[in-house]
């Protein structure tokens, strides 16, 4: 995006490397290289790339999102990224309104929770934890814990995934709690607790049970 807003170039990679020019006019504002998630290549941004393109994160598509996380993944599992950038980069990303990017962003979250529980890094959790649950309690609260008349098949989704984001890796007391009621009224009768969040309640009571 430039001043004249938001625009696509297209050029074919004959050789090992190339360089090519955006045709900007003004001041660019962000820039993802990848449009539509159609190149089969994997995209390194300079810090300051990054950070523009998280502040207009929202101008990139669903599958943009997605393929912003997997890059980023990508340049940490194999050295060339940086644990800060990433959790960036999470952070923005979980303020969304779509389960696919919730899913994905909840996954790396988990995967790094687990990483750290291995190493006995606590410190290093417990802050994660605090992220996790910092961007996904605002979700939580527009969600609530139950089925709403109207609600499409991305908020049971999301609704779902918030839950076992604040009771499984974030540990929120309060939604644990609430977790146990509802396994007990699935455990009592499975048809008093909706079908798309009754594995929810049971992974987040049982992931804090005893033994």
């Amino acid at each position: 995006e430039d001043d004249e807003g938001v625009k696509e170039l297209r050029f074919l990679l004959r050789d090992a490397s190339a360089q090519e020019v955006l045709p900007a006019k003004g001041t660019v504002r962000w820039c993802y290289p990848n449009a539509h998630e159609i190149g089969f290549y994997r995209v390194s941004l300079p810090s300051q790339g990054i950070q523009q393109l998280l502040a207009h994160v929202g101008e990139l598509s669903v599958v943009e999102r997605m393929g912003l996380i997997e890059d980023q993944w990508a340049l940490l599992r194999r050295g060339d990224g940086d644990l800060p950038t990433f959790i960036d980069v999470l952070g923005a990303l979980a303020q969304t309104d779509d389960h696919s990017v919730a899913r994905a962003v909840l996954a790396r979250l988990s995967t790094l929770d687990n990483l750290l529980e291995r190493s006995g890094e606590e410190d290093a959790r417990a802050r994660l934890r605090g992220i996790g649950k910092e961007r996904f309690e605002p979700t939580m609260k527009r969600q609530g814990f139950e089925a709403k008349e109207g609600d499409s098949q991305g908020d049971l989704q999301l609704r779902s995934l918030s839950i076992s984001a604040l009771g499984g890796l974030a540990r929120d007391p309060a939604t644990i709690e609430r977790c146990r009621h509802y396994a007990g009224l699935e455990r009592a009768d499975a048809r008093s607790v909706d079908a798309n969040l009754a594995n929810a309640f049971l992974s987040v009571t049982a992931k804090n049970g005893d033994d």
